[in-house]
């Protein structure tokens, strides 16, 4: 099974793996990046110029969302409704493996819940550094919840040459 996000970078990746090995696909709106509200499609420097102080803001109070978009923690339980809802159905259709192919901040959502880390706990998840385009790879027993082991963070792949001439 490769699970992912509906948004079109995941979905290609999700596709990609998909089929090289002949899995199902299936879309979950809940592993979508997370909503930025009025930051959508600036950068931090134009974040900071067009509303003063709002990065400041989120960044010391995690319940803050005056941006109109979600706070981590919005996100963290969003991405871990889906993940439960991911491992059920792996369990079900007794998958051994499955994919999860989506954005940075839902992987570290995955990661740092395996890690016991909340996004409340903002110092300890600030230290969690979860690279684009990176694979972790986390073991969850057959039954039971979400404590899993984490068997790999971030790791980036190497690009064959043909893969690195389609992406240069």
């Amino acid at each position: 099974l490769v699970f992912c996000s509906p948004l079109r970078r995941a979905a290609y990746g999700a596709r990609q793996v998909a089929e090289k090995h002949g899995l199902e696909i299936i879309e979950d709106d809940r592993f979508r990046e997370i909503e930025r509200g009025r930051w959508l499609g600036l950068t931090q420097a134009q974040v900071e110029e067009k509303f003063p102080g709002d990065l400041k803001n989120f960044a010391a109070d995690p319940t803050w969302k005056q941006h109109g978009g979600e706070t981590y923690t919005d996100l963290f339980e969003r991405v871990l409704s889906g993940f439960d809802d991911l491992l059920k159905i792996a369990r079900e259709k007794n998958v051994r493996g499955v994919a999860l192919v989506s954005h940075m901040w839902v992987t570290k959502s995955v990661v740092t819940d395996a890690m016991g880390i909340k996004p409340v706990q903002q110092d300890e998840w600030k230290k969690v550094d979860i690279p684009t385009a990176s694979i972790s790879v986390l073991d969850f027993p057959r039954e039971g919840g979400r404590e899993g082991a984490i068997v790999s963070v971030g790791v980036k792949p190497e690009l064959s040459d043909e893969a690195a001439e389609k992406t240069a």
